[in-house]
């Protein structure tokens, strides 16, 4: 598809609400991945060209972040390593999912995240965290094994999934876990953006232009989090608005959603 120049300015307007939301809290992907569809890729373009945006975004975020003293990687890189490998695993098996029954699949994983968003998920940010408990185990690198291949898989709601893994089972607190998800994401997803290039399922135009606002909005994102660490919080009620809308729109208005769900009965 071709993207006219009328477009460029909501694409990016897209980008850059993705870009902050993804810095701030995660799920950006669920503002970006409803906009491609939108656009007329299908559902697997889209899922690797939401990759060159997220790949941009990270790298902006974490350079303004480490220019502040907020990224710390010593003891870390194990995490980098488990989920590096399991986005490689999931990003394989996407590329052979039908665009269809992907589709679906983003509509109901919006759906799920609606929930998330709904039980509000901040109870388990807790400001404090006992990192000492947070070193290798197998179990914990089979869990972050498990979040990577979501993040090569689908990359929606994959922030939030790394957040809750580095809070709760690493016992990072939450400013730093969330500097730690950038370069996690970072990494696994430039570990895992070949696979999608090499099966053409990357429209680098719309990526291109995805990519500068996220690279803003990781930016601002980043700026906002050294200077107002409880700033992720009121992004809560803009995904509820935006998943909620694009939810609806791929399982309810999509004939092609409707032909798949049909095919179960």
């Amino acid at each position: 598809m071709e993207l006219s120049l009328e477009m460029w300015p909501l694409v990016m307007l897209a980008g850059l609400a993705a870009g902050l939301i993804n810095t701030l809290a995660g799920s950006g992907s669920l503002v970006v991945l409803p906009m491609l569809l939108a656009l007329g890729l299908d559902a697997g373009e889209a899922n690797g060209t939401n990759r060159v945006g997220v790949m941009v975004q990270t790298v902006v975020g974490i350079v303004t972040l480490a220019r502040a003293g907020k990224v710390e990687l010593r003891g870390n890189r194990w995490i980098l390593a488990a989920t590096s490998i399991g986005a490689l695993a999931g990003a394989a098996l996407a590329v052979r999912v039908p665009p269809e029954a992907l589709e679906l699949v983003i509509g109901w994983v919006m759906l799920a995240m609606l929930v998330v968003l709904l039980v509000r998920p901040q109870s388990w940010m807790r400001q404090g965290g006992d990192a000492s408990r947070g070193g290798f185990t197998p179990a914990r690198a089979l869990l972050l094994v498990a979040v990577g291949a979501w993040g090569g898989f689908l990359q929606a709601g994959v922030g939030v999934l790394l957040l809750m893994a580095m809070v709760m089972a690493l016992g990072k607190d939450v400013a730093r876990a969330n500097a730690l998800k950038l370069v996690t994401v970072s990494v696994f997803t430039l570990a895992s953006l070949p696979i999608f290039i090499a099966q053409g399922q990357v429209n680098w135009v719309v990526g291109f232009v995805v990519a500068l606002g996220q690279g803003a909005g990781g930016w601002l994102g980043a700026r906002m989090m050294v200077r107002w660490p409880h700033a992720g919080r009121w992004v809560r009620w803009v995904l509820i608005v935006v998943v909620s809308v694009s939810a609806f729109e791929i399982l309810i208005g999509s004939a092609r959603a409707w032909r798949w769900i049909s095919a179960w009965f």
